[in-house]
């Protein structure tokens, strides 16, 4: 549902759409953030397992905000979409970098 909100208020479209400034800035902001933390845990972790440990706490994170999504209601809920759409920059920035260093 959280997801499905975020949608629909546009927040990825601020991808493409340079309408809003500000939240293009913070979008690619957290996905130049997700890309530069998980080029390092992979260059600096020998184990396997910490080199998925910004995906697995994102995912944790991204289960957490869904929760809390619908567990606040009212002008609160704003402050979680945001969270939200943030963990989602950062973890497609860990996943875009994963793929490209797998191939």
């Amino acid at each position: 549902m959280g997801f499905a909100e975020l949608c629909e208020m546009g927040f990825f479209s601020a991808f493409w759409d340079l309408s809003n400034p500000i939240l293009t800035v913070l979008v690619y902001t957290f996905l130049i953030v997700g890309i530069i933390v998980q080029i390092i845990l992979q260059n600096m972790c020998r184990k396997p397992k910490m080199k998925w440990a910004l995906i697995g706490i994102c995912s944790v994170g991204i289960i957490i905000c869904e929760c809390l999504w619908h567990i606040i209601v009212g002008w609160d809920r704003v402050a979680v979409d945001i969270i939200y759409g943030l963990i989602i920059c950062i973890l497609m920035g860990a996943i875009v970098i994963k793929t490209i260093s797998n191939a």
